[in-house]
């Protein structure tokens, strides 16, 4: 009959229902919070923990060593007990343990049950397990983004690294190092301004933008580190085009 209860549509149900209330207790929580809210709210987790608790116990008593051959049943009693062991820990002051950075991550551990209506809502079940599946396809595509960038940054610092600063090629974004050439090309990759970038390695000798051709490192240490080069239009635009073209 136990087995029965706990493999029952309606207790799923009612499990499911806590998970959400229980996501949404706590999720209410904000700066100078009232101390009758806030004890109000301890309450109401321990209650929810009770629940959880106890519905581990049940599937335990009915499935036994079953219990552990489904993953979510390993999840709930990962978070169940966790949860107690903070609880007891926290609850002994002799101890001196901060347990706050446990206790986060319980609370994300707790959030993260959302995720078992994916075993009710097929639809849900159905993309979560095409994204599965395509995960190694996914793995190789990004293996094969982050070659390009690696090549890109490395020809990136050949053309530009002496290129004089300006107001999106500045301290904190060129192509001085590989390092800050490939953080640069990240954000190239989702877009963000990409094209002030291709301006900024593209200004050439002007009135408005005293620079040094072909600058070596001879000229870069005589000038305190400071890189003065001018930019070349035609190499940063089929430079960067081209960078949007294959990754972005």
């Amino acid at each position: 009959m136990l087995i029965r209860l706990v493999n029952s549509h309606l207790f799923d149900s009612f499990i499911i229902v806590c998970i959400l209330l229980n996501t949404l207790v706590l999720a209410m929580t904000w700066y100078d919070q009232g101390n009758a809210i806030q004890q109000v709210l301890i309450n109401v987790n321990f209650a929810f923990m009770a629940i959880f608790t106890i519905e581990a116990i049940l599937k335990l008593i009915a499935m036994k060593l079953a219990y552990f051959k489904d993953g979510w049943n390993v999840f709930d009693f990962i978070v169940v007990v966790a949860t107690i062991v903070a609880l007891i820990i926290a609850s002994i002051p002799e101890l001196k343990v901060d347990v706050s950075q446990q206790a986060t991550m319980i609370r994300i551990l707790r959030i993260l049950r959302v995720l078992r209506m994916f075993k009710r809502a097929e639809k849900l079940k159905i993309i979560s397990e095409t994204i599965m599946t395509a995960l190694p396809a996914l793995a190789s595509l990004g293996a094969l983004l982050f070659l390009f960038i690696f090549l890109f940054a490395v020809i990136g610092v050949q053309l530009f690294a002496f290129g004089k600063l300006h107001d999106a090629i500045n301290y904190h974004v060129n192509f001085q190092s590989f390092f800050t050439a490939f953080l640069l090309l990240l954000r190239c990759a989702t877009g963000e301004a990409w094209n002030e970038l291709m301006f900024d390695t593209a200004r050439p000798y002007s009135i408005l933008n005293q620079c040094q051709h072909d600058q070596t490192y001879e000229h870069y240490f005589a000038n305190n580190s400071k890189t003065e080069g001018c930019g070349n239009t035609g190499l940063a635009k089929t430079y960067f085009i081209a960078y949007q073209v294959v990754v972005g």
